[in-house]
């Protein structure tokens, strides 16, 4: 398993809301993982799980509305690719309700969620932020 995830101030796509947003994410995926050390990663991966279909589109809606008041000329691409990591999402819940509750998918499901936010930041959030400074 990669390392911890953690939000560091050079992540900051320069919205608190987003920003706020992004930390609570990594957050959450670090109690997964600290369940996950602890031997407890099968019994919370519904909790994250859950957390994440929720708050992902919950956030993601978040990022588009600012993305659409600032009249961002990249959201529609940064639109399809929230929309990919959702059918990600929905594709893992399948995995999970089916019972395929494993270690395996613990430790897919801490990993795949926590490398795409990670990677989405550094690149299409933070490319937002700086559209965002440059019209302020």
């Amino acid at each position: 398993m990669s390392e911890t995830f953690a939000w560091t101030p050079d992540m900051s796509v320069g919205v608190a809301l987003i920003d706020d947003q992004h930390k609570e994410m990594f957050k959450r995926f670090n109690q997964l993982r600290e369940a996950v050390q602890a031997g407890r990663g099968e019994e919370e991966l519904g909790k994250i799980i859950e957390f994440a279909a929720e708050y992902v589109y919950f956030h993601f809606r978040a990022e588009e509305e600012v993305m659409k008041t600032h009249e961002y000329p990249g959201y529609a691409g940064h639109k399809k690719v929230h929309d990919g990591f959702v059918l990600d999402l929905a594709n893992i819940m399948k995995e999970f309700e089916a019972g395929d509750n494993d270690a395996q998918l613990v430790i897919k499901v801490t990993n795949r969620l926590g490398d795409w936010i990670r990677q989405h930041i550094e690149k299409m959030d933070k490319e937002l932020g700086e559209y965002i400074s440059s019209k302020t």
